[in-house]
């Protein structure tokens, strides 16, 4: 942890390390009805407690305690309208609204 604090990276790629290789994570399974069940120490560490909010990530989805989120997303020093719009520029079809899946 010392060195990624002293390695010069900008905020996100800071944050993109932290998420995928120092974060808790773990592999959970469904049950018959779709539910999962993380392990108590992750529930912890999350703070979570009846209400969840799930954010889908391409690949995979975190858990968040509403709370936690709100304030970690009101931190975030960069503007990602601007990231997204870089991103995907010319690949996303243009939405005349006729469309549902359009998002």
């Amino acid at each position: 942890m010392r060195k990624l604090r002293q390695k010069k990276l900008p905020p996100v790629e800071k944050l993109v390390v932290m998420r995928t290789v120092l974060a808790p994570a773990t592999n959970c399974t469904v049950d018959a009805q779709w539910r999962v069940k993380p392990p108590d120490e992750l529930v912890s560490y999350a703070g979570l407690d009846r209400d969840i909010e799930v954010v889908g990530q391409i690949d995979r989805f975190e858990i968040w305690n509403p709370q936690r989120r709100a304030q970690v997303l009101a931190r975030q020093p960069v503007d990602y309208s601007t990231i997204a719009a870089e991103l995907f520029v010319g690949e996303m079809p243009e939405d005349d609204g006729s469309r549902i899946d359009s998002l």
